[in-house]
């Protein structure tokens, strides 16, 4: 059995291996839009609330908000992350 997210992120993968077919690539990290938006709230300038925010409003229904919330506490951001999330 899979994962959801796990999915979302093997379906995103495929689609970027497919754009850069016959591009000279030694190696590429994607990481999570949750993942995005943590570290835009840890390095903390304003642009990156502006970028934080716009991940969030692109992203919002596939969001694994669980992991969010989790994740903003055991990094100190549950303040950061209830800010752009309006709470």
């Amino acid at each position: 059995m899979s994962h959801p997210k796990a999915n979302r992120v093997l379906e995103a993968l495929a689609g970027v291996i497919d754009s850069l077919k016959g591009a000279r690539v030694s190696y590429m990290m994607i990481g999570a839009p949750e993942d995005l938006i943590l570290q835009k709230l840890k390095v903390g300038r304003p642009r990156d609330f502006e970028d934080a925010l716009s991940v969030l409003e692109r992203s919002r229904k596939t969001l694994d908000f669980e992991y969010l919330k989790h994740w903003s506490g055991r990094l100190g951001l549950a303040v950061e992350l209830d800010y752009v999330l309006g709470e």
